[in-house]
């Protein structure tokens, strides 16, 4: 696990997009995956379901690189890009998690014991 506080990790943003589809769609789309496969400060980035399009993730040393970032970003992309929203974060944990049924069932009842309530889920036994 890292500490955020710690490890000063500058500007972490989140990133929403909602789409448009000129006649160049697919081609223009596939130049955004490769800037953000490529982008060296992109640390996520998936299509979604719903409202929202695209979800990314990246992290800049400061604010000034973050803005720059964003600006270019809208102006190279503008053509298929219809909503833009960025979040800039105050990352409480970070780090992707691996762990088995047993542990998150184990989490689970935990936490429903403290509350003192009763199960509202059924866990897999």
């Amino acid at each position: 696990m890292v500490d955020m506080k710690k490890v000063n990790m500058g500007v972490p943003r989140l990133i929403t997009v909602k789409l448009s589809s000129p006649k160049n769609f697919v081609q223009r789309l596939d130049d955004m995956k490769q800037y953000l496969k490529d982008a060296p400060f992109c640390d996520f980035s998936a299509r979604s379901d719903g409202g929202i399009d695209w979800i990314e993730l990246k992290f800049f040393n400061d604010v000034h690189q973050a803005n720059m970032e964003a600006d270019l970003y809208r102006t190279w992309f503008g053509d298929i890009i219809e909503d833009y929203r960025s979040y800039d974060l105050d990352v409480y944990k970070f780090g992707w998690q691996l762990f088995q049924e047993n542990d998150f069932n184990a989490f689970m009842q935990a936490m429903q014991k403290k509350s003192e309530e009763r199960p509202l889920i059924k866990l897999k036994q």
